[in-house]
């Protein structure tokens, strides 16, 4: 009895975390709010990104100077723990941002 229950919970945990795990091919657009990344699906869905590891300052910092960036996910998923960079590609202050996600809102 306490088997089965471990493993419906286990099973429903399991199910949370595949709700909020896009694939990368499905990402047509991004942008950002105050500490999160906007990820835009092809379908129309918007999922908030909550980035960790890294400068929450510099990112933001970063990404409202309205110089060109551009987000490079080098993973087939987007989920927990996934490394994604913020590539500032300016002529004089070429620079890349490492964070992880933290946690993914719809």
């Amino acid at each position: 009895m306490k088997t089965t229950i471990i493993i419906a919970l286990a099973l429903t945990s399991l199910s949370a975390v595949a709700d909020t795990s896009i694939r990368t091919s499905q990402i047509d657009q991004w942008g950002y709010t105050a500490n999160q990344l906007v990820l835009f699906t092809q379908s129309g869905e918007e999922l908030k990104v909550t980035p960790k590891d890294c400068s929450l300052a510099l990112l933001n910092e970063t990404l409202s100077s309205g110089a060109k960036v551009s987000l490079d996910i080098p993973a087939k998923h987007v989920r927990l723990n996934t490394a994604f960079f913020v590539v500032n590609a300016e002529e004089s202050t070429k620079s890349k941002i490492k964070c992880r996600v933290a946690a993914i809102s719809a």
